[in-house]
């Protein structure tokens, strides 16, 4: 693809005759006579290297530099001038500029230092669109899961990053709200901006105005100094406002200017100041009941829910639990140095079994205790809790539909038919109507050797 290039200088045959030499060499070339009408050329069409003059009448070089490069950060720039001072070499190449060029220069010599900054230029994209995918890559990889609602959960995301509307992510604690938010931003066009998340509970009231919002020098006692706040430091990317349903209503007044305006008044501040954000808000309360009882804004509630996400509780995608179990377990068996070689047949039949109030939260901290107490290569079924044990247990019981044997009868009837089954455990757990796990606590339990 043929490069890119404008030229700006005040100076017409100085502009056209660099256009001529460059034009020779295959480049496309653009001129421009000021720095304005530079400006307006790089809103219209990329721009793959700006060569400007220092000195011009409307606008300096060091201006255009300025903003080609808040515009366009990976467009490189060279700086030429005929006044040449180390001052004003050392305050381009601060800029960001490629280059520092003083007139007059032979052809040869720009030519060259052209190829060099476009080089520059075209290796720094493809780290830029390296680094994306591998954002993209992490984003989707972090949301693990192969039951029909998570499947559907990673193809409506790559959609719903696409667009700048609200986003209003909903689910019971631990079901992963903010990593489906981090992930829309990192799939967004936002991914090489901020993502900020503050939890509205978190944060008491009387503080959270100025987390959100910044203040100015003198807002109030002790503010010494002026300070951002959090919808500021998101300028450029996106702000998730977690559990937003405890956002107290005086906020929440203020949440909405921003959406409507995107306007921030930092606290003691006459002026407002603009920012660039996308807002995702999260939250485990059923928002349509906190309306009717007063304690949520009903247009806040419209501007935050333009688009909807509810994440499904563990329980109701149980397929999910042994992939993410895995996921979780070489996650802590890498930060916690263990090498494990994963999870005994009844441990993670238990752990499909359990209900997991905690969701995927509760998962992680369990499979993170047992990698931390565990003394064999693999997760074994007493290394779990004993409500999980319990839990798998207790359907098996009442499937029998008659209370337990004596001991003696129970060990007997257990081996009985391990030997018919040739030690099949799957066979034996179907015969005696129980699940395999309880069969391998039986085993265990009357030291019967398979």
């Amino acid at each position: 693809m043929t490069a890119r290039i404008l030229v700006v200088d005040d100076e017409p045959g100085q502009r056209r005759s660099l256009g001529i030499a460059l034009r020779l060499e295959g480049f496309e070339v653009t001129e421009a006579a000021s720095g304005l009408a530079a400006l307006r050329e790089l809103g219209a069409a990329e721009v793959d290297l700006v060569i400007t003059d220092l000195k011009m009448l409307d606008m300096s070089g060091l201006q255009v530099l300025e903003q080609v490069k808040t515009q366009s950060p990976d467009t490189e720039v060279i700086v030429m001038t005929a006044y040449g001072t180390i001052e004003a070499a050392v305050e381009a190449m601060k800029l960001g500029a490629f280059d520092f060029v003083t007139k007059p220069f032979q052809v040869e010599e720009i030519l060259h230092r052209t190829r060099n900054a476009l080089e520059r230029g075209r290796l720094r994209r493809e780290v830029s669109a390296l680094r994306a995918e591998a954002t993209r890559t992490r984003a989707i990889t972090n949301i693990v899961g192969v039951s029909q609602a998570t499947q559907e959960l990673l193809k409506m995301l790559p959609r719903v990053a696409q667009v700048d509307s609200g986003v209003l992510v909903t689910g019971e604690s631990g079901t992963g709200k903010e990593l489906v938010a981090r992930a829309i931003h990192d799939l967004s066009r936002r991914a090489a901006g901020p993502f900020v998340a503050v939890s509205c509970a978190a944060i008491p009231t009387e503080l959270l105005e100025g987390e959100l919002f910044g203040h100015v020098r003198g807002a109030f006692s002790g503010a010494h100094h002026a300070r951002k706040g959090l919808l500021e430091e998101a300028s450029g990317g996106t702000l998730l406002l977690d559990e937003v349903g405890e956002a107290p209503m005086s906020i929440q007044a203020k949440l909405l200017r921003v959406l409507e305006e995107r306007e921030v008044r930092r606290v003691g501040d006459n002026h407002s100041i603009h920012v660039d954000i996308r807002v995702l808000a999260a939250t485990n309360r059923d928002l349509a009941s906190a309306i009717e009882g007063k304690a949520f804004r009903e247009d806040l509630y419209y501007r935050l829910n333009v688009i909807r996400v509810h994440l499904q509780p563990l329980r109701a995608r149980s397929d999910d639990v042994p992939v993410l179990a895995r996921h979780f377990l070489a996650r802590h068996a890498e930060r916690l140095g263990r090498t494990l070689q994963g999870f005994a047949p009844e441990a993670l039949e238990a752990l499909t079994l359990y209900r997991f109030p905690g969701n995927a939260r509760e998962l992680s901290n369990v499979v993170e205790q047992a990698v931390a107490l565990s003394t064999g290569p693999l997760i074994e079924l007493d290394d779990l809790p004993d409500v999980i044990r319990a839990e798998a247990e207790g359907p098996d019981v009442a499937a029998l539909g008659a209370r337990r044997p004596l001991d003696s009868l129970e060990r007997d009837l257990i081996v009985s038919q391990l030997r018919a089954r040739n030690g099949n455990l799957r066979a034996v757990a179907d015969d005696l109507r129980i699940s395999r796990t309880t069969l391998w606590r039986r085993i265990k339990q009357y030291r019967i050797d398979v």
